[in-house]
């Protein structure tokens, strides 16, 4: 099996539309652990604000959010090798 193909199975990718930007999650698994990735563009008083990182839950609790410290950014081929989900916002993902 490809890796491409061991992806598909377990990693997942959403993503939300916004005025002036837009976010982007991928999900996955490790036995009781739940990793979200996300990319997010947002406007604040007229300029375009950037953030990325990581959420890490365990057994549905929140146990750590990780911020990048650049300008990190899902790329364009995520979109074609993973598979889609609904998107949800990050606090709600795991209810």
């Amino acid at each position: 099996m490809q890796q491409d193909e061991a992806n598909k199975s377990t990693f997942f990718i959403s993503n939300a539309t916004y005025i002036g930007g837009g976010e982007t999650h991928v999900r996955f698994n490790n036995k009781n652990h739940t990793y979200i990735i996300f990319d997010k563009t947002i406007r604040e008083d007229g300029w375009p604000t950037f953030s990325a990182g990581i959420v890490v839950f365990k057994s549905g609790h929140k146990q750590a959010q990780l911020e990048c410290t650049n300008d990190a950014s899902i790329g364009e081929r995520a979109y074609k090798i993973l598979i889609r989900e609904q998107f949800m916002k990050i606090e709600d993902s795991l209810k």
